[in-house]
């Protein structure tokens, strides 16, 4: 008799697929996360047919499978290991922001580009100028962007340094040769991460609006740290307005809470960005208990939703939903793995550096009675019809992505009302503050931050935020709630040129640090 599965005696890992339809084995992520939820579902069609008795069935007809799987947790950071004085923060994030990222549409990291200089059934062989090093590019995507086989994707499982040749998953369709043109991108989805550990780069002269630094590199939109150490409880912590070149005064969206002084230390920073990628498709595989259990493997995973919940005086969590194209049992491959040990964002409370912050632009202020606070990105997911493909469709777009903020806000009395021109009236009657938002059709910032030191720091941020429902009333422990919805309009207010970074003017950002 064979094993059941516990719902908590699972493993969730995820890996890169060359495409929509096939299923990566190589590369796998672990997740530290809660037990997946997986609905497997497949197209059916319901025929009444005459079948000559009475209360007979009805005939069902099945075509392709789909389904839905979801996967929570709480925020984490980095990697326990992460030190943020030396290490890359790309590479000691936890596993989930490269999900995350997915379902923002956050850009890409910088592709390696090429010309091969032959190709095989299950192989190319790079440029001459490619990495010399051994099993360099393993589980990198590679795409043929043009020559033979363009438009093909694959996924590199070992690569040897001195003769060039990259092995890839899948057997080509069209064999690459001396004219396929190729571009290798490490991680499909990466943030925006120009900031690096600078010690001593904050130079005097520094206020809660200002970060003045001495040489380094800092660009708009992304997100900056200074501290005296990475340990320090009480770092300046904000989102770039205009960047400096090589030094200079580095100005915040909104103010800080707390002021870097001179000799304060710049740290990493990873912001991801709503931008305009195209989701690369996952496998997600749930591996069974034992060596000895069969695994579940989901293909063509791509992220339908991204929800972050952030409650007072509890830890952040985030929930995914992926849409499946489809799936198929694994035997050879089960057995539990241990995840690396993560740093979570701890308790959103005060002595964390927590606080929400709402207003104008360049003037928001310290929001308190905010509770409930739900941020919610939604894809619509598109997929192109194809007989020849796997499941009946062999590409997936995203369509169109929302950014959706809710929470409840206390009812205050004394707040102004406001007159028809949006001004406040001293007596009389008009509008509150969210139904006036309505009227004028005003937006406002939105900035979160929690975290009371490098490593452990996390903020999410909409530059133009606007009312979408006209709010009512609701009970709040005895007290008088108003429940909020806004939308992410388009932000403008992040200064362009030279020092404008990939997440400059998006609509919505996240950051860790």
């Amino acid at each position: 008799m064979g094993n059941s599965w516990r719902t908590l005696d699972t493993t969730v890992q995820f890996g890169w697929q060359p495409d929509l339809q096939t299923s990566t084995n190589s590369g796998m992520s672990t997740l530290l996360c809660e037990r997946a939820e997986v609905s497997l579902e497949r197209d059916s069609e319901e025929i009444d047919l005459l079948k000559g008795t009475v209360n007979s069935s009805p005939d069902r007809l099945f075509g392709g499978k789909a389904g839905t799987v979801t996967i929570r947790g709480p925020l984490h950071t980095f990697t326990s290991a992460y030190d943020a004085t030396a290490d890359e923060p790309l590479e000691k994030a936890a596993p989930e922001w490269y999900l995350i990222a997915m379902a923002l549409g956050c850009g890409s990291s910088t592709p390696v580009t090429g010309t091969a200089q032959a190709g095989a059934a299950s192989s190319i062989t790079l440029a001459a100028g490619a990495s010399a090093v051994d099993d360099f590019y393993n589980n990198w995507i590679v795409q043929i962007t043009s020559g033979t086989g363009a438009g093909q994707y694959n996924k590199i499982t070992d690569y040897v340094g001195a003769t060039k040749v990259a092995t890839v998953e899948n057997a080509w369709t069209t064999t690459p040769d001396a004219t396929s043109v190729y571009s290798l991108t490490e991680r499909p989805h990466e943030p925006s991460h120009g900031s690096v550990y600078d010690a001593g780069d904050v130079a005097g002269g520094s206020d809660a609006n200002t970060i003045v630094t001495t040489a380094g590199a800092y660009f708009g939109g992304e997100l900056i740290v200074a501290a005296t150490s990475a340990t320090d409880l009480a770092p300046q912590v904000g989102y770039i307005k205009t960047g400096q070149a090589a030094g200079g005064s580095v100005e915040l969206r909104e103010n800080a809470t707390n002021v870097a002084a001179a000799a304060d230390n710049t740290y990493p920073t990873l912001t991801f960005y709503a931008g305009e990628q195209e989701q690369q498709p996952v496998t997600l595989l749930l591996r069974g208990p034992t060596a000895a259990d069969r695994s579940l493997r989901l293909i063509g995973c791509c992220a339908t939703s991204c929800n972050f919940t952030l409650e007072t005086r509890t830890s952040g969590r985030y929930e995914l939903q992926f849409s499946i194209s489809g799936w198929e049992w694994d035997n050879s491959v089960a057995g539990l793995i241990v995840p690396d040990a993560v740093q979570t964002i701890p308790a959103i409370i005060g002595r964390n550096n927590a606080r929400v912050i709402m207003g104008d632009a360049g003037s928001a202020s310290i929001q308190c009675g905010v509770s409930a606070l739900a941020i919610n990105v939604a894809n619509e997911v598109s997929y192109r019809l194809c007989a020849s493909a796997e499941e009946g469709r062999d590409q997936a777009v995203t369509t169109r992505r929302t950014v959706g903020l809710a929470f409840t806000a206390d009812f205050d009395s004394d707040q102004p009302v406001y007159d028809a021109a949006g001004a406040v009236v001293s007596s009389g009657t008009g509008a509150d503050k969210w139904e006036s938002m309505i009227d004028q059709a005003d937006t406002m910032t939105f900035e979160f931050e929690a975290g009371p030191h490098v490593g452990r720091i996390f903020s999410a941020f909409i530059g133009a935020a606007k009312v979408t429902a006209q709010p009512g009333f609701t009970d709040t422990d005895g007290r008088w709630s108003m429940p909020i919805t806004m939308e992410a309009d388009p932000d403008t207010l992040d200064t362009t040129g030279a020092t404008a970074g990939e997440a400059a003017n998006r609509a919505f950002k996240l950051a860790i640090a």
